[in-house]
């Protein structure tokens, strides 16, 4: 059974923040968690190119959002919304981390 997390960002927690809301996530499965790793060792210690591995597997797991722009108002609900709007970059790379989380089915660092 697939898990779901819903969290807010840590980026919308900071002072004087331009978003606010949170985002959903599916967890990998253990199968998915080990392919995503190894995916990710063969980067070695490039770190961009891990990013961009993570990056790539996000849609995927991308359950939705409900977050609000404060200046505006505007929503961003879908992959799409999010992978477009450069002042979200800090939650994409949140989000790259959350998706290995503990090394437990499901989990996610918490």
């Amino acid at each position: 059974m697939p898990v779901t997390k819903t969290f807010t960002p840590k980026a919308f927690a900071k002072e004087n923040p331009q978003y606010t809301g949170t985002v959903s996530l599916r967890m990998p499965s253990y199968v998915e968690r080990l392919a995503i790793m190894r995916e990710v060792d063969a980067c070695g210690d490039d770190n961009l190119a891990r990013l961009e591995v993570m990056a790539r597997r996000i849609p995927s797991h991308f359950a939705g959002a409900d977050v609000i722009r404060l200046d505006d108002q505007r929503a961003f609900k879908t992959w799409d919304d999010f992978e477009y709007e450069s002042g979200l970059s800090d939650v994409i790379s949140e989000l790259t981390v959350q998706l290995l989380g503990e090394s437990r089915v499901g989990a996610a660092i918490t």
